[in-house]
């Protein structure tokens, strides 16, 4: 029996090392950078934001970048603005914050 709960354990660890941190395989950030480790090599790109701070980038557990967001701004992962993506917290939302 302890063969069997070794095998499962042995099992979920190795899987999970598979699928782990493709979230943070791309960096956005900056002025117009963008960084992908995807490859196992950083490769450099191009962005669309231009902040020194208040930027995030969302990528799935398969290290595709989702979208990026500069303060209350936010473009899908092809550097398009997305949908109602402009003034999300607009002015006093970002005062209330600070």
């Amino acid at each position: 029996m302890r063969f069997i709960y070794f095998i499962a354990f042995l099992f979920t660890f190795y899987s999970a090392q598979v699928f782990a941190q493709g979230e943070y395989n791309n960096w956005v950030f900056g002025f117009g950078n963008r960084i992908d480790f995807n490859s196992g090599s950083p490769v450099v790109s191009t962005s669309s934001i231009h902040a020194l701070y208040g930027c995030s980038s969302i990528s799935d557990r398969f290290g595709n970048l989702l979208f990026f967001a500069q303060e209350d701004t936010v473009w899908s992962a092809n550097n398009t603005l997305m949908t109602n993506g402009v003034g999300i917290f607009g002015s006093e939302g970002l005062q209330s914050i600070n």
